[in-house]
């Protein structure tokens, strides 16, 4: 039995109960390629899930469904034992969904991506590289929404994103290169500036431990934003108070055009929009399955924010990220470098902050006039982001 027969059979039997019920289902696979310098080795992943989503009231279950298990046995278990859920504000009447535009390439559907990747190691040797590492993932899929309401929609979706890490000496650099489709694929760009970045840091030195300016590029600080995303419990008791400083302002855009997580629904079937997570500095709403972060750009460049700076670093990548309650642990990884008076002057040795995740979002002072569309393999939400200055931190 097929998704959508299973789909079908699944609603049918729904129809006849007391409840709603939303019913997604997800057939398509991704190409995983790692490498390793020259050496790549391939896996396909399977996405084909079905989801059920029933609910009475404020009370719902959720369930995924195994295809090759006794499918009236599975309809039995969901529509028992309903839960209230403080995230799902129930079932809307009469929903209209509209396809993102610019989220699927149908050059994708049966792609194969050892090209570009070979063109891209090539390239990356070319450019001074002594090795390199990373993954590149690509995909595509169809995702079906059918409800009680009647509604029965569905969408293709498909992406690309290489994760590259060089080595040149005993420095490296990474970058991501994400998108929905092949046009805006411009890795080849993106790995000259891995490589400006990695022969830039050679040679890194210690610093001095003190207060700095940090300047963190869009992957490092997709590690920071991406904690709205699962600090649920902490975040909770904030809305309505500052959780940055005034310039800061961050949204949750489902509908984000050729985002890489935009989807015309969410996980409960409702239409995506855009929603306000921060405002001015203070916490609008708390997201639980977020699709993409999105903080605005400034009206400078990356390279005036730096020469405003009198004492800085500049951070391009995290190791990862380590949260208790509120507070945030961070290593960096790859190149990192002093700024001094305006000008970058040297690269440094790993840089650690250890702060109050609110105390780092209180001294956010601007954001570049440019930005980046990642899906860093490192954290769970998509996000387009700026090069952002944030004030007052003590590293060491």
């Amino acid at each position: 039995m097929s998704f959508h027969e299973a789909q079908n059979y699944i609603a049918g039997k729904l129809s006849k109960q007391s409840g709603d019920f939303a019913l997604i289902s997800e057939a398509g696979k991704d190409v995983i390629l790692k490498f390793k310098d020259t050496k790549v080795t391939s896996r396909r992943s399977s996405r084909d899930s079905l989801r059920a989503v029933y609910s009475r009231g404020a009370k719902i279950k959720i369930l995924d469904f195994n295809l090759k298990s006794d499918l009236d046995a599975q309809i039995k278990t969901l529509t028992k034992g309903l839960k209230k859920d403080p995230n799902f504000n129930g079932t809307l009447e009469s929903p209209k969904y509209r396809k993102v535009s610019n989220r699927h390439d149908s050059n994708l559907n049966d792609f194969d991506g050892t090209i570009i990747l070979n063109d891209a190691i090539d390239l990356a040797f070319q450019r001074g590289a002594d090795k390199i590492d990373g993954t590149f993932t690509h995909g595509a899929s169809n995702i079906r929404l059918v409800t009680s309401g009647g509604a029965d929609f569905d969408y293709d979706t498909s992406k690309l994103s290489m994760s590259m890490r060089a080595f040149v000496n005993d420095a490296s650099a990474t970058k991501v290169i994400s998108s929905s489709n092949l046009e805006d694929f411009n890795y080849r760009h993106k790995i000259d500036e891995i490589l400006d970045l990695a022969k830039q840091s050679v040679g890194p030195e210690k610093f001095k431990p003190g207060e700095y300016s940090l300047v963190l590029d869009p992957l490092a600080f997709s590690y920071i934003i991406n904690e709205f995303g699962h600090a649920h419990k902490f975040l909770k008791r904030r809305v309505g108070k500052s959780v940055g400083s005034e310039g800061l302002t961050m949204y949750d855009v489902g509908n984000l055009r050729g985002g890489m997580g935009s989807a015309p629904f969410d996980g409960y079937g409702h239409p995506t929009r855009a929603t306000e997570i921060i405002s001015s500095g203070v916490l609008k709403n708390v997201v639980h399955n977020p699709l993409n972060f999105v903080v605005p750009i400034g009206k400078r460049s990356r390279a005036k924010i730096i020469s405003g700076i009198d004492k800085g670093l500049l951070i391009t990548n995290f190791r990862n990220t380590k949260r208790t309650k509120g507070k945030l642990d961070l290593k960096s990884k790859d190149a990192a470098f002093v700024i001094d008076k305006g000008h970058v002057i040297g690269s440094v040795r790993q840089v650690k902050i250890s702060d109050d995740m609110l105390k780092i979002l209180s001294g956010f002072s601007d954001s570049s006039n440019t930005k980046e569309r990642i899906l860093n393999p490192a954290v769970p939400t998509a996000v387009e982001l700026p090069t952002v200055r944030i004030d007052g931190l003590k590293v060491a």
